[in-house]
């Protein structure tokens, strides 16, 4: 199961909002289930929130502000540079992930393609025919 939440910075002021979302992930690591959590400006999410996250995905960055706090809270994103997230493609990510069976994961994050080369962002894909 997938619990995913996208344009999360809307709620960068709603404190309930944060407790309960910190709540459901607690809940959900001794489940099986994932929580996502999208959004353009991660500055809001919570520190604790960052500390429960097994996977985080970072997609090209624009602001180095905001990456530096990415990843000054998730431990596979250190090492990496801004020089890095800005020079991500389209469909293209850094992917770091803290759980895993497979260690060489838990301490560098890795360059992914997600999407489709076609797939564009908003809504405007082409067919892969």
């Amino acid at each position: 199961r997938v619990i995913v939440g996208d344009e999360i910075n809307l709620i960068a002021r709603d404190e309930l909002a944060w407790e309960a979302f910190t709540r459901a992930a607690r809940m959900v690591r001794h489940r099986g289930s994932t929580i996502v959590l999208m959004g353009q400006d991660l500055l809001c999410v919570p520190d604790e929130l960052f500390g429960l996250a097994e996977v985080v995905g970072v997609m090209g960055q624009r602001c180095p502000k905001i990456w530096e706090h990415m990843r000054d809270r998730v431990g596979a994103l250190q090492g990496h540079r801004y020089k890095e997230v800005e020079g991500l493609g389209p469909a293209e990510m850094l992917m770091a992930v803290t759980v895993t069976t497979d260690p060489a994961w838990r301490h560098a994050a890795r360059r992914v393609r997600i999407r489709p080369l076609r797939w564009m962002h908003g809504g405007y894909t082409r067919s892969m025919i």
